[in-house]
């Protein structure tokens, strides 16, 4: 259609000349690219049970085809409007500055953008309400964990996965382009699921997202995790952040990241699922 070959048209454009964008340009490009990755579409079959059904109305009156057809158009446009965001952060970093939270929201919330994959677990996923005693897996839960990449058929297998890389491809460019202020990863929440207060940082969410199915979205999530701790590690050499344990804080940091009671038991879950 049109609007998608305007949409690929402008990628392009930011992806070749996107340096020499001025910020009247970026201002007017990024709301655009927005409208078409708005979060409340982010659907994934985790949050089934939160949507109304009597909103569906007009879509059951369409056929399978013609859903099918509307999907993949609309997952093409956010696949480039993801690209697009990818240029702005890294090519225009300062003009983007403005308006990086919306798009953080954004990719944030199509990284788990798996309309026809539940995984059945996001309901335990939040971290800030959980107790450090409460750390170890039932035995019922480590075997779903452990199973999550078998349980889903040929029919689990659409093209959303194109979305979700392109929207961590952004977060990646995030990453890079808030080496000086790497912080508001580790502290800023974003409330990703629909009807839901459930809320989650940056950091928070590629931990979450360890269980991704799809093979090349999940290295690339590791792959962007692993960035963010790394630059966070470099930036604490500048006393701006510091990682720090109840028992041992240091009050010269101007940020402090408790990894071990906010992170650590993810990251060994999610890292001992890939080496099992």
């Amino acid at each position: 259609t049109d609007t998608t070959a305007l949409i690929r048209t402008m990628c392009t454009v930011s992806g070749h000349v996107g340096h020499r964008l001025t910020q009247e340009q970026i201002d007017r490009l990024v709301p655009i690219f927005l409208k078409f990755c708005n979060p409340d579409d982010a659907l994934a079959g985790d949050d089934r049970d939160d949507d109304d059904s009597d909103d569906n109305s007009e879509e059951n009156m369409e056929t399978e085809e013609e859903i099918e057809a509307k999907m993949t158009l609309a997952n093409e446009l956010r696949e480039s409007c993801f690209n697009g965001f990818q240029s702005f952060v890294l090519r225009r970093p300062k003009e983007v500055r403005p308006h990086l939270p919306d798009i953080i929201y954004a990719a944030l919330a199509y990284m788990r953008y798996d309309p026809n994959y539940s995984y059945g677990d996001e309901d335990q996923d939040d971290e800030e309400d959980k107790d450090d005693d409460d750390y170890d897996m039932s035995d019922e839960d480590e075997d779903a964990y452990e199973d999550d990449e078998d349980d889903f058929s040929d029919d689990d297998d659409d093209d959303s996965w194109k979305v979700r890389r392109s929207a961590i491809r952004t977060l990646v460019a995030v990453v890079e382009a808030s080496e000086k202020n790497l912080s508001a990863l580790w502290t800023d929440k974003y409330s990703l699921r629909k009807n839901k207060k459930w809320k989650t940082t940056v950091a928070g969410a590629l931990v979450n997202r360890f269980k991704e199915r799809d093979e090349n979205c999940r290295v690339d999530i590791i792959e962007c995790f692993n960035n963010l701790l790394r630059s966070t590690i470099k930036a604490t050499a500048n006393g701006d952040v510091a990682f720090t344990s109840d028992d041992m804080v240091d009050d010269t940091a101007k940020v402090v990241i408790d990894i071990r009671s906010n992170y650590a038991r993810e990251i060994v879950n999610g890292c001992e699922k890939q080496l099992s």
